[in-house]
């Protein structure tokens, strides 16, 4: 009898124990999601704010083959034209300089982008928002940046030129 007691007390701790790890390591993965994301967002935010703000004398926001937005930057010295873009849940930074063409993707292959919007504030502020989705656990996250053109000018040839 006593023996039987000492072994239900057992199982009983043995279970409280098992669920609660299991729920650390379930609260582990959303963190590691959330840090992923983070770092995705200082990753892309460094490449559009150096451009933008920096190495950029006109920046154009248009609209893509699909509908969503594009930025277009024409460099400080006029020989590279680069565009930022969604296609397929992906970020990439498109470099046109003199007849070369170079793609190349700015997102992690982990996290998704989706929602990729530009408007214009004012004649030199320009506000970026996107969605980065991490892949595995599904967590989504929006990220919105404003950036000043230090630079150059800003110009919207869109249909739909919302200034706020």
């Amino acid at each position: 009898m006593e023996l039987n007691l000492v072994i239900l007390v057992f199982l009983l701790a043995v279970s409280i124990f098992n669920q609660r790890v299991q729920g650390a390591f379930k609260t582990l993965g959303k963190i590691r999601a959330d840090l992923q994301l983070s770092q995705a967002d200082r990753y892309t935010d460094s490449f559009l704010g150096k451009q933008i703000s920096f190495e950029s004398r006109e920046v154009i926001l248009g609209d893509d083959w699909q509908g969503g937005s594009k930025i277009i930057c024409r460099d400080v010295s006029g020989n590279q034209q680069v565009s930022f873009y969604v296609q397929g849940q992906v970020l990439y930074r498109r470099i046109l300089s003199g007849t070369a063409v170079g793609v190349n993707p700015l997102s992690l292959p982990q996290v998704a982008v989706a929602e990729f919007a530009v408007r214009q504030l004012s004649p030199q502020v320009l506000w970026v928002s996107y969605k980065l989705s991490e892949k595995q656990t599904e967590r989504q996250k929006v990220f919105q940046h404003f950036y000043y053109l230090g630079n150059g000018v800003l110009t919207d040839v869109r249909s739909d030129k919302t200034i706020f």
